[in-house]
């Protein structure tokens, strides 16, 4: 495999919003065109649904979720989210991928 930029990640920190900062000081232009992916709401909706998957809850199931800070505890009902915005999301998302390898091709 031939490596085109030494971005420096370390295995545990590779992610496409680590990788799109440090491209900034080895192709701007690659990274400009990359900013409409990573400034995109459907791009920062799918990271908030892969993160609850990952992290929490199903984003589409009811549940009750606890809240925690320095303040106060708080227990609510997690918003449900209909299957077919995630679906919506998903497609659209696969947009936003196909902008990104046309940014990564040019």
């Amino acid at each position: 495999m031939k490596v085109k930029y030494d971005l420096n990640i370390k295995k545990k920190e590779v992610y496409f919003s680590t990788a799109y900062k440090k491209l900034e000081d080895k192709d701007k232009n690659l990274h400009d065109c990359l900013k409409n992916v990573i400034d995109s709401p459907v791009y920062k909706r799918a990271n908030e649904i892969r993160n609850d998957i990952t992290h929490n809850y199903l984003p589409h199931s009811a549940h009750m979720v606890v809240h925690s800070s320095n303040k106060s505890t708080t227990i609510g009902l997690k918003q449900y989210i209909p299957s077919e915005e995630i679906v919506t999301n998903v497609q659209e998302a696969l947009e936003l991928f196909a902008t990104t390898l046309q940014c990564i091709s040019e």
